[in-house]
C-alpha cells in the first residue's frame, strides 16, 4: 500500500522537475528594458523573434550593441536575424571568465547562428582572443577581420544568461561586408558635386553682354581693359582666353569697332 500510495508523489515531482527544465528563467527583452542605451539592439531582438530563440536556452552569452553601434549599421543584403544570432554564444561567460580565458590559444565559441545549418563548416562560430590588453571577439573564418572589443558587463542571470557589451557589429564569415554597401552609396554622392561645379556654365549669360556691347561701340577701343568683357560672351567657353584678349587686345579693339557698327 506504501508503495501505491508514493507513486503519485514521484510523478508530480517528476512532472515539477520537467516543468522547471521547460519554464524560461528569464527574458531577454526584459532583461535589457531597464538599460535605454540598448533600445535599438532590444527592438530588433524582438522584431526578428531571435528574442524567442534566446529565451528558450540555458548558458548563454548575449555580446550586446549600443545604440550609438547600431545607427551606423548597415545591413545592405544581410538577414539581420542571422547577424543578431551571431552574436548569441551558447555557453555562459561573465566578464571575469573571459577575463580569464587563456591568451595563447583562442577560445572557439559556438554561437545561435550556428544551429541553423546555414553556414558552412564552423563559420558560425566565434574565437574569443584573451589578449593582455583586451579581449575580442572575431570569426573564425580566414580572411574575415571585422574584430569587436569587450567593453563591460551589462547584467546576467548567474549560469542561465550573461549580457556584455561589445564595440563593434560582427560579421559572419562567408557572409558579405557591409562596406560594398556603404562605399557605391557614397561614390554617386560625391559626384554631384562636381557636377555643380560645372554651373558656373551659367557664366554662359555673359553671353547676353554683346547687347550691351552695342549700347556703346566707342568705350570698347577707348578702354582695352574693357575688350575682355566684350569678348567674354565668346571666350566663356575657356575662361583662359581672356589672356589670349589681353595679348592680342589690338585685334579685339578692330574685330569690337567692325561689331559695333554692323549693329548701329
Amino acid at each position: 500500500m506504501g508503495s501505491v500510495k508514493a507513486a503519485p508523489i514521484l510523478l508530480l515531482l517528476f512532472l515539477a522537475t520537467v516543468s522547471a527544465q521547460t519554464t524560461p528563467t528569464f527574458n531577454v527583452t526584459t532583461l535589457l528594458e531597464g538599460f535605454p542605451d540598448f533600445s535599438v539592439f532590444n527592438q530588433l531582438l524582438t522584431s526578428t523573434r531571435v528574442a524567442d530563440e534566446i529565451n528558450s536556452r540555458r548558458s548563454i552569452t548575449i555580446l550586446a550593441l549600443k545604440n550609438a553601434v547600431l545607427s551606423g549599421f548597415q545591413a545592405g543584403t544581410l538577414d539581420v536575424s542571422d547577424v543578431l544570432r551571431y552574436h548569441v554564444l551558447l555557453q555562459f561567460f561573465d566578464i571575469d571568465q573571459l577575463k580569464a580565458l587563456d591568451m595563447v590559444t583562442p577560445t572557439n565559441a559556438t554561437t545561435l547562428l550556428q544551429t541553423t545549418g546555414k553556414m558552412e563548416g564552423k563559420a558560425g562560430e566565434l574565437f574569443v582572443y584573451n589578449t593582455p590588453s583586451a579581449v575580442l571577439f572575431g570569426p573564425t573564418v580566414v580572411g574575415f577581420t571585422s574584430n569587436a572589443t569587450l567593453i563591460t558587463n551589462i547584467t546576467r542571470v548567474d549560469y542561465d544568461i550573461s549580457i556584455v557589451e561589445i564595440d563593434h557589429v560582427l560579421i559572419p564569415g562567408g557572409f558579405a561586408t557591409v562596406a560594398p554597401a556603404s562605399e557605391p552609396a557614397t561614390a554617386p554622392a560625391s559626384e554631384p558635386t562636381p557636377a555643380s561645379g560645372p554651373a558656373p556654365a551659367s557664366d554662359t549669360t555673359p553671353a547676353s553682354e554683346p547687347a550691351p556691347a552695342s549700347k556703346s561701340p566707342a568705350k570698347a577701343p577707348t578702354k582695352p581693359g574693357q575688350a575682355p568683357a566684350s569678348g567674354s560672351a565668346p571666350g566663356s567657353e575657356q575662361a583662359p582666353s581672356n589672356g589670349a584678349v589681353m595679348v592680342k587686345g589690338g585685334v579685339v579693339a578692330v574685330f569690337a569697332t567692325f561689331v559695333a557698327v554692323l549693329f548701329m
